[in-house]
Parts: structure tokens; sequence; C-alpha cells
């Protein structure tokens, strides 16, 4: 709530945690929230330019969301259409990581799938919404837009042929191995590997600071085993994201109609897990 202190702030991004780490989905799910979501909403914070309230924690101002015109139904990712159109009007969206909720997450491929297509079709449609405002104007303009299009869709896009060329490469260099010995140079091998490992350590190495910037107090630190998980993470669930937003490109570019995913709920998160953060004055 002090962040409303500034009246420039319209909305204020909370700190969204898996509460159900009941198998290998909702565990990775939670490694990402905390390497991947949060930690980007700590860089945006510093410019006031965080792009999604996500819908399990946040905050808005009312007189800010009534001038947005409030939520519109023309997107299915609501909250983020909103952020978007708050920053439009030069609004502050700002991130608290001391305002935590725990938030039921799939629990199975396909129920991940499913909410990951509502995710990333609803954040392809408020992007062309907002896209009048590309480059020009504001932070939504210059910032919030820009880091959707590079590394939420262009990215992902890209990110499955770097381990299909790495891949194909060592296969490659193998049956050259095999079949023509002598002429094989192992130098082009190496620096292939010295890059993809490269690759991997940089990515390690932001895994483990977004890590332990999350650890803030004793009763909220989180546990250390959930990012030795990151290097299996790697190869195995963010190609599943990469399939699912090449999905949502060809639904986006076909013109298919799209409605809002109702997921099911199984109410599996703990109290226990939640009771710790809770901080009673």
């Amino acid at each position: 709530m002090p962040h409303f202190l500034n009246p420039k702030v319209g909305a204020v991004a909370g700190n969204a945690k898996v509460g159900n780490r009941v198998n290998l989905w909702t565990r990775w799910q939670a490694l990402e929230y905390i390497t991947s979501q949060n930690f980007e909403r700590r860089a945006l914070n510093t410019l006031g330019a965080v792009s999604v309230v996500p819908g399990a924690i946040g905050a808005w101002r009312v007189s800010s969301v009534n001038e947005a015109g409030a939520y519109h139904t023309d997107t299915v990712a609501e909250d983020a259409d909103l952020t978007m159109a708050l920053l439009r009007r030069g609004c502050r969206v700002e991130y608290e990581d001391r305002a935590l909720a725990y938030t039921e997450a799939p629990t199975s491929a396909n129920g991940l799938m499913r909410q990951r297509f509502r995710w990333s079709f609803g954040i392809l449609q408020a992007v062309y919404k907002h896209r009048g405002v590309f480059g020009r104007k504001g932070v939504l303009g210059w910032i919030a837009l820009p880091n959707i299009v590079i590394f939420q869709i262009l990215l992902p896009l890209v990110s499955p042929f770097i381990d299909i060329m790495f891949t194909v490469g060592a296969l490659w260099y193998f049956l050259q191995k095999h079949f023509h010995p002598g002429s094989t140079d192992p130098a082009s091998f190496q620096r292939l590997v010295i890059f993809f490992a490269a690759f991997l350590i940089i990515d390690f190495i932001t895994s483990a600071i977004a890590f332990a910037l999350e650890r803030r107090t004793p009763d909220t630190r989180e546990d250390p085993w959930l990012l030795s998980q990151v290097w299996l993470q790697r190869f195995a669930y963010r190609q599943l994201f990469s399939l699912v937003l090449f999905k949502t490109v060809k639904r986006a570019l076909t013109g298919e109609p799209f409605s809002w995913d109702k997921l099911e709920r199984t109410a599996a998160v703990t109290y226990e897990e939640a009771e710790d953060s809770i901080q009673v004055p």
C-alpha cells in the first residue's frame, strides 16, 4: 500500500508463488515463477513499467482503473490488457516482492498447456491492441512492449532451434568422425560445445541470482533443491512453452476464435505453506 503514496502509481504487482508443489510439473512452475516472472518484474520495477499485474495478487488505484475503462472483454488476458492501459496513460506500475500470494498451478502437462495457451494468446492480443505506441510513447512503447515481443515471443520461438542446431551439429561431427576420421576437425565441435556450455552457464547464473533475491526472510526462503532442477527444466519444461507459442501464433494467423478456458482446481494449496509468510502485527 505505501507505493500508492506516489500519485503516479496506478497499480502494484505482488509476488505470486506456487503453493501446490505436489509433483514435477508444479515444482518446475514454482521455479519458473521465481527465475522468470518475478525476476523480470524486479527489473521492470526500476522503471515503473511492470507489464502484467497478476490476477493472484495485485493492487489497483480505482480512479486510474476507471479512467482506463476498467476490464475490457476483447482479450483473454484482462490483467495484462488493463496493466498496459495504465502504462499507456502514463501511470507507473510497480512490483512488491513482500506481498505474497500462494496460487494453485496446473498439475499436469495438459492443464499447463491449456493455461499457457490462454496466457500467450491473451498477451499477443494485448500487444496487438496497444501496438500503436510501440517504440514511440512512454515506458509502454519503449520498454514494456519491446520486452514482451523480444523475450516472450521471439526468443521462445527461436530457442528450440538452438537445441536442434546443437544436436544436429554433434551428430554430424560423430558421423564424420566415424566415416572420415582422418579429415574430421575436432576444433569446430569443441567451439560448438563451448558456446552451448556458456549459454547454459549464463542461464544458470541468472536463475541463481533470481533465486537468491527471493530469500528475503527466514520464513519465506525457497527450497535450495528447487534451483538444482533448472538444468532439467531447460531441456524439458521450456520446450513445452515453445510448442504452445507456435500454436498461439498459428491460431492468431488463421484468425480462429478463442475463449476463456476454465482450469480444473484441486484445492491442493496447503495452509501450512502459506502460514509462515503471514505477518501478524
